[in-house]
């Protein structure tokens, strides 16, 4: 039991708690002018109040709300841009996306074949994007959704902090920090309303679809697509971003049980080791892609993170990068994990079972 018990505590209390570490992680992360401060301050203190026993959550409408909304602001950038993008660059996208499946394939292939966790559990835990998605499938195929939940948010905190830092260490802090952010700018309420209204439908039609990606990938294609027709004008204000990555933080960090981490103590080492590994391999591929193709290094870098979209969009779209060809990349490898991620998932799991039993 932690030292500091949040265990029984009134939930408005623990709300006041945890928005109370959010303001003062927040605070110092902006003073720093780290990127997507918002997104990782709200999720380390939802991290300490879910370790704390806290029994707070994010209700599942506000944050499907913030997908849609995290949907929208990828559909910005998906335009002439991002589609000259996918097709100059359809045979890298290709190479590059399958080169991260197949690095991650590897370590949940060894983290099975070493009997550090069961094979289905290993594989689903490892592969990369589609956190949630994933999360929810994995019971369907045997594997263990506490374990691959563990495995796959620590690795979206992870790769947000390592995104946000290397992000933070390219670029021109002196410039950054005379920029002020305008957070209550005019707004355009009659665009801004139809956006509501517009992730509201969505996120709507996503319930009844009951696909777990529906809330984020619903209002990216239809954002496009009314965009594309003039049909609708997406306007999201610095505000009502900022609400959405706290929301996500929140439903990130809290998701960081102690029971999870209890469970998975033995084995969290080795956890941890194959997502570090993960990441500097993606991060290793980020470079040599750069330095082959001439596309700037932070571009590459946040384009191969195997990180959530959602994450990376968020710590993109506070950057000086080619959004572009960042949200390419990782709309394509969201698609394509949900695509072949479970069929690769049951065929991994049944070569080491079938190798394991060979040699008993």
């Amino acid at each position: 039991m932690p030292l500091l018990s949040l265990s029984g505590k009134p939930i408005i209390v623990q709300w006041l708690l945890m928005i109370g570490l959010s303001v003062l992680i927040i605070s110092i992360l902006e003073y720093f002018h780290l990127p997507a401060g918002f997104l990782l301050g709200s999720m380390i203190a939802a991290i300490i109040i879910a370790t704390h026993e806290g029994t707070t959550k994010v209700p599942q409408t506000p944050f499907y709300w913030a997908q849609g909304l995290i949907g929208c602001l990828i559909a910005l950038s998906i335009n002439e841009a991002f589609l000259r993008s996918m097709l100059l660059n359809l045979p890298l996208f290709i190479f590059s996306v399958l080169f991260v499946l197949f690095a991650s394939t590897c370590l949940g292939y060894l983290l099975g074949k070493l009997n550090i966790l069961n094979p289905t559990t290993a594989i689903w835990g490892s592969s990369p994007g589609a956190a949630s998605a994933l999360i929810l499938l994995s019971a369907n195929y045997g594997a263990d959704p506490r374990i691959v939940a563990l495995m796959q948010y620590l690795r979206v905190a992870l790769v947000a902090g390592a995104a946000s830092l290397v992000t933070h260490s390219f670029m021109d802090i002196s410039a950054v920090a005379v920029v002020s952010v305008d957070w209550f700018p005019p707004v355009d309420w009659r665009n801004l309303s139809a956006t509501l209204l517009f992730v509201f439908v969505s996120v709507t039609i996503g319930k009844f679809v009951r696909a777990p990606s529906a809330p984020l990938m619903l209002p990216l294609f239809g954002g496009i697509a009314l965009q594309e027709l003039g049909w609708l004008t997406i306007v999201l204000p610095p505000w009502l971003l900022v609400i959405a990555y706290v929301l996500v933080g929140w439903r990130i960090g809290l998701s960081f049980t102690r029971a999870i981490l209890i469970y998975a103590l033995k084995v969290f080492p080795s956890i941890l080791l194959a997502i570090v590994s993960l990441i500097v391999i993606c991060g290793l591929y980020g470079a040599f892609l750069s330095y082959m193709t001439g596309i700037d290094i932070l571009t590459a870098y946040l384009a191969t993170s195997p990180g959530g979209a959602d994450t990376i969009a968020i710590i993109a779209a506070s950057s000086n990068v080619d959004i572009a060809f960042i949200m390419a990349m990782q709309t394509s490898r969201f698609f394509i994990v949900l695509l072949i991620g479970p069929w690769l998932a049951k065929v991994t799991s049944q070569l080491i079972n079938k190798r394991a039993e060979k040699t008993t």
